[in-house]
């Protein structure tokens, strides 16, 4: 045995250490998915006291096995940054079970936005949703996935009844995940269900001639929502362009689209908040 780490025989948590800020759930699930759907149950982040990402996180298997080969194979390379993983020792509180449940959609069609999903669940209730969380890339491209945690797991079974949230020509995939904070990098938390959502991006390495015209000509070909105020930070040579929209659904999808392209110089376009 090792040295003085605690127990972990029959454990079903890793730690994996050294992540990148950037990391996400999604990397996990990716580099794990050959040990089968559903093998990963609980990804935890864990964040110190002033809510920094301190690289390191906890992911729990539905078996020992499943724990005790992915420690076995070398952990996920993110952005060039391989993970380095671990058997966990048993903690006392592994027992305890999750009191939230989180759905995965993945292969999420482009026109999915919060409004559908809210809809979609309407019938589960007041309340049932707790957070709805989309997940980009460090360039601020959607990845076609989104969390949704309901309010309790027998919620989050009538949800999965429910079937996938419908919006395009795609079909969303539904799995069940147990999430109990939310991750460290590269999630956007959706803010409290009911309040204001973000109606803002941020539009960066925008070409030093590119206009507020050239922007919103941009949104009208591709047949979208236009902004209505367009703002660039300390003139044009910071290359950032902040574009508001009537709707948080027009900046969620505008998040999710080609940036505007001047001089064959393509910008990156993300959500702000």
């Amino acid at each position: 045995g090792g040295g003085g780490g605690g127990d972990t025989e029959g454990s079903k948590e890793i730690m994996v250490q050294n992540c990148p800020y950037g990391v996400t759930d999604e990397d996990i699930y990716t580099h794990y998915h050959n040990l089968g759907e559903g093998a990963i149950t609980r990804i935890n982040w864990k964040n110190d006291e002033t809510g920094k990402f301190k690289g390191t996180g906890y992911i729990t298997f539905s078996t020992s096995d499943q724990a005790l080969e992915a420690s076995r194979t070398p952990g996920p390379d993110v952005d060039g940054w391989v993970a380095k993983v671990a058997l966990a020792p048993r903690s006392p509180d592994a027992k305890r079970p999750s009191k939230k449940a989180t759905i995965m959609l993945s292969e999420c069609p482009d026109e999915l936005v919060d409004t559908t999903i809210l809809e979609h669940y309407k019938s589960l209730g007041k309340g049932s949703i707790l957070a709805l969380k989309w997940m980009f890339d460090r360039y601020g491209k959607f990845r076609n996935i989104g969390f949704v945690t309901f309010s309790s797991p027998s919620v989050a079974e009538k949800a999965l009844a429910l079937g996938p949230p419908k919006a395009g020509e795609k079909e969303t995939k539904m799995v069940l995940v147990e999430v109990n904070e939310p991750p460290g990098g590269g999630a956007k938390e959706a803010p409290a269900v009911g309040s204001p959502v973000c109606k803002e991006v941020m539009i960066k390495g925008c070409h030093f001639q590119m206009t507020e015209e050239d922007i919103k000509n941009h949104y009208e070909n591709l047949g979208v929502e236009v902004p209505n105020k367009i703002v660039f930070l300390d003139g044009n040579y910071t290359g950032i362009a902040v574009a508001q929209f009537d709707t948080a659904a027009g900046a969620l999808r505008a998040s999710r689209l080609p940036g505007p392209i001047v001089q064959e110089q393509r910008a990156f376009v993300k959500l702000t908040a």
